[in-house]
């Protein structure tokens, strides 16, 4: 009777626990199809997201603007476009595929967005039919596949040029990379609009900066070129070197060579032409112009040569004791004294900003930094930059300027760029990025294949890294 007494006992007891392990399975089941549930409601909340694009070049009526950064809903294989959005997904756009950069993270896309601020307004468009040609690659060679060949007056969007000009048979200029529309051959064998990405050498391009319709922009510039005569034009304004335009482009200056004194200033009435250059004045005078060819002007009495590409564009050709010179040279609007003031007044703010917090600055490993008003300096106690950083042979007392921007990328990360001129060294100035702490400043230190066009672009992988603080004198 015990035996089976237990035997019962036993048995309830085993009916017990697999009802309660069912009642629990049960309950873990709820909870696992509510989680389930829930994740549902809140994936299907919102859009899924394909990918991140930056806006290369908005198409009009879009809303979008250059340099947006858009959500990417979904494509559209028929119509070779990206269904996208900016902030809402009742706003879906339709976007041409060559228009857009694409990225997997947003924060990629942003990244890029800041790069490319600086060429978002910048156009271009040629004079020419076919000249310059879209290239493949950035080459001038029969090998390099030729893209498209760009229609005269034709926009052209710049997405990016090289870092240093490149010589072409005597004429100097950048690559471009370029996107522009041209009729082509797609996917399914039919002549079609397409989106063309490649580069162009800008030595034949007409550059230029708007926020608003390259075309309405061009068509204006075309129509005031043809009312003009070409030659009272060219005899009627100052020219100004090319690099004045890439200056004012890019904001920055060198001003030992942005001047309002240098440039080509034709005197129709005495019948001369004055070209100035931050070395050297030339004094051309002639008897009579000649037009040798369509466009081009010979000076007779004097060795100079122009010809006229467009109302905003010459190419000067003349002779001095050191031998034969080429030089583009642009009409610009802007007053190049007001340029040059705003330039100084940014400095000046730089300056004021860190001197202000305090005009000696003491670092337990690099030396004393002592700053004066007018924007010089003592520094003793550098011995741990010699030569890594700072010349051997200088005597520590020099100046401050500020002539250098840093990318769009690296704005985030620091505030500028400090530059230390000192005395008794030939080999420039020592560039710092710097960032203004609450109590102090920190340099780094930046390699001089750094800089490009005017700019900070890139950061050494191990800078050495030094921290003033801020004391009164």
């Amino acid at each position: 009777m015990k035996m089976k007494r237990y035997s019962r006992i036993s048995t309830y007891n085993n009916v017990t626990v697999d009802s309660k392990k069912r009642r629990i399975h049960s309950f873990l089941v709820c909870i696992y199809l509510f989680l389930f549930l829930v994740f549902m409601m809140v994936t299907s909340c919102g859009p899924h997201i394909e990918g991140y694009g930056v806006v290369l070049w908005a198409e009009k009526e879009s809303g979008l603007v250059n340099g947006d950064v858009v959500k990417i809903l979904s494509e559209s294989i028929i119509r070779n476009a990206y269904i996208v959005f900016k902030e809402k997904p009742k706003d879906e756009i339709a976007i041409k595929k060559w228009r857009l950069e694409i990225f997997n993270s947003e924060k990629e896309a942003a990244l890029f967005a800041d790069e490319y601020a600086q060429y978002s307004s910048l156009y271009a468009y040629s004079l020419k039919d076919g000249v310059p040609p879209v290239r493949e690659l950035a080459e001038n060679s029969g090998g390099v596949k030729i893209i498209c060949k760009p229609r005269a007056y034709q926009p052209i969007k710049i997405l990016g040029k090289s870092e240093k000009k490149v010589e072409i048979d005597e004429m100097s200029d950048y690559w471009y990379q370029v996107l522009l529309e041209y009729q082509g051959i797609g996917p399914d064998g039919q002549y079609q609009l397409l989106g063309g990405r490649g580069y162009c050498f800008g030595y034949f391009l007409e550059i230029f900066q708007t926020k608003g319709d390259p075309e309405q922009e061009i068509a204006q510039r075309s129509e005031s070129e043809s009312g003009e005569d070409p030659l009272l034009n060219l005899l009627e304004n100052v020219w100004r070197p090319a690099y004045f335009s890439e200056m004012i482009n890019s904001n920055s200056y060198n001003l030992s060579r942005f001047k309002s004194t240098i440039g080509l200033f034709p005197e129709p009435e005495a019948k001369r032409i004055i070209i100035s250059t931050a070395e050297k004045s030339y004094v051309f005078e002639y008897t009579a112009i000649t037009e040798v060819r369509s466009g081009i002007y010979s000076f007779v009495g004097a060795d100079l040569r122009i010809e006229i590409y467009s109302n905003y564009r010459i190419s000067v050709t003349y002779t001095t004791d050191e031998g034969q010179v080429n030089t583009l040279y642009r009409k610009i609007g802007a007053d190049i004294d007001t340029l040059i003031e705003n330039e100084l007044k940014r400095r000046e703010a730089r300056y004021e900003n860190i001197f202000l917090r305090g005009s000696v600055l003491t670092s337990s490993a690099y030396g004393t930094i002592v700053l004066k008003e007018d924007k010089t300096f003592t520094w003793s106690g550098f011995d741990k930059l010699i030569p890594a950083v700072i010349p051997n042979e200088n005597s520590g007392r020099g100046r401050i300027d500020f002539p250098y921007n840093i990318s769009s990328a690296l704005k985030d990360k620091y505030d500028g760029v400090i530059t230390f001129y000192f005395k008794g060294t030939s080999n420039g100035g020592i560039n710092f990025l710097y960032e203004i702490a609450e109590n102090g400043l920190r340099l780094f230190s930046v390699k001089a294949d750094s800089v490009a066009e005017r700019r900070i672009v890139d950061t050494d992988l191990n800078p050495i890294v030094i921290f003033f603080t801020f004391n009164k004198s």
